[in-house]
């Protein structure tokens, strides 16, 4: 049945979500602007971001609410059309609309907003150059538009956005989650749809740029837009070195089942070969383990011979009867080449060991030759403690068991962007939260990680269900 004439535009305040303020901000919030906020009103910011798009000034919307309009001007026709002008403001809890001037025809529930207009409401701010739609299907198209996508910290630009119901459509735009003023990514196509029901979002004639520079074409990708897990393509790697020139792996992402997935990752080392690695993780009533296996085909500098790495770790319980498994596989004795990157290491001039230089190991690259059972360590050092001609003597040192925090290769998570997270228990026992921590770690293959940044000794940190929470989720602690 049609909408009665008081709710108006809130069909259309509901439909398209908010506007404020003349300025054209949208909406972002820093570290210090949260907490100078209200507590009740202040959010958690992730670790690894300098602040989240957010907009208390809407409230919490509320749908049985009274909606306020104030218009300078309002007239309405015999037949159903409400024309307002100067100063429109359509307000309830959780939306906002900000404009001009508008027409809306009740008996249809179409709407038109020919002039710029802002947008608001707790999910995402929109500031556009025109807009129209339908109230009843919930519909709305805006033109020339800036964006923010709170739920994803999203934001970009389009010449068309189409709204409806879960979706939003795209047309000549751009999607970055970088902070406002960052150009550390930007995604550009002819066409992006997200789909806030799945969670993702799909983009054609696609343009990746990073720090403002074409990187990569594609005809067409999918990205996630929140936190679930869909197969696809994971962020290669990519690294170089004198022997072993370009590195480059690609890993792929199977989900296969809420409690399994696997990670298959073609790998090409030139000079040396091609390969793959791949990766099986379950859990079931059983316990929860992984298996893993690795091979370089004819690898050219080890006499044309495979180089081969299997694993198989589980942990779990029969009854009464813990069951545990730590089996591994190596091809020969020099398949590890890596070390703790980030390590530091002193050099000392040959004719003043009293004196020391401090560096860090960036890369660790694969030996010459296997019979010398050693190892070329690539460090960086400021280039004016060195001179040409130069006879120095290196001292690794390493770490004590101490210093940094490890925790099991399962607590690691990558999140949209890429980077290595982990969650952990905050708060009392009886009230923890879950919250995210941007982590770097040290490289390797043990199952137990070194944690080189990000993480404090006593962080409680979650291992088992981690893949499904939120920020802020409640969580208890499991004998």
């Amino acid at each position: 049945m049609p909408l009665p004439s008081r709710l108006f535009l809130p069909g259309l305040a509901l439909l398209l979500a908010g506007v404020a303020g003349a300025d054209d901000d949208l909406n972002w919030v820093d570290r210090d602007t949260m907490t100078s906020l209200p507590p009740v009103q202040q959010r958690p910011i992730p670790v690894w971001c300098s602040g989240i798009y957010y907009n208390p000034s809407v409230g919490v919307p509320a749908d049985q609410s009274d909606i306020i309009i104030t218009a300078d001007s309002t007239s309405l026709t015999e037949d159903g059309l409400i024309n307002m002008d100067g100063e429109v403001l359509i307000e309830r809890p959780g939306r906002r609309l900000t404009t001009q001037s508008a027409l809306l025809d009740q008996s249809s529930g179409k709407f038109e907003v020919a002039n710029s207009l802002r947008l608001e409401t707790d999910q995402f701010t929109f500031i556009a150059d025109g807009m129209s739609g339908q109230t009843q299907r919930r519909e709305a198209s805006l033109n020339r538009v800036r964006y923010a996508l709170f739920g994803p910290g999203a934001r970009g630009t389009a010449e068309h956005i189409d709204l409806v119901e879960n979706f939003t459509t795209i047309e000549q735009g751009t999607y970055t989650t970088c902070a406002p003023g960052s150009n550390g990514w930007e995604l550009g196509g002819r066409q992006i749809r997200l789909d806030r029901e799945k969670g993702w979002g799909e983009a054609r004639d696609v343009t990746l740029r990073v720090k403002g520079m074409p990187l990569l074409w594609l005809p067409w990708i999918t990205f996630p837009i929140d936190e679930r897990r869909k197969s696809g393509l994971l962020f290669p790697t990519i690294s170089t070195s004198d022997s072993g020139g370009v590195d480059l792996t690609q890993p792929i992402y199977i989900n296969i089942h809420p409690q399994m997935d696997a990670t298959i990752a073609p790998r090409h080392i030139d000079g040396r070969g091609s390969g793959v690695e791949g990766e099986f993780r379950y859990l079931s009533d059983l316990g929860q383990g992984r298996l893993s296996y690795g091979v370089l085909f004819n690898d050219s500098e080890f006499d044309g011979e495979n180089r081969e790495l299997a694993a198989w770790q589980h942990d779990g319980s029969v009854g009464r009867w813990a069951l545990t498994s730590d089996v591994n596989y190596v091809s020969d004795d020099f398949y590890f080449k890596d070390l703790d990157t980030g390590l530091e290491v002193w050099l000392e001039k040959e004719d003043d060991s009293e004196s020391s230089i401090a560096a860090s190991i960036t890369a660790i690259v694969p030996v010459n030759d296997p019979t010398a059972r050693t190892f070329t360590v690539r460090a960086s050092v400021d280039g004016k403690a060195l001179t040409p001609g130069m006879a120095i003597n290196g001292r690794l040192q390493m770490r004590s068991a101490n210093t940094r925090p490890s925790v099991p290769r399962d607590a690691l998570l990558r999140d949209s962007q890429g980077n290595v997270t982990v969650w952990i228990a905050e708060g009392e026992d009886k009230n923890l939260v879950a919250r995210r921590k941007v982590v770097k770690i040290a490289s390797g293959q043990s199952q137990q990680v070194t944690i080189v940044e990000g993480l404090n000794r006593g962080d409680r940190v979650v291992i088992r269900g981690n893949e499904s929470l939120r920020d802020g989720d409640k969580i208890r602690v499991v004998d």
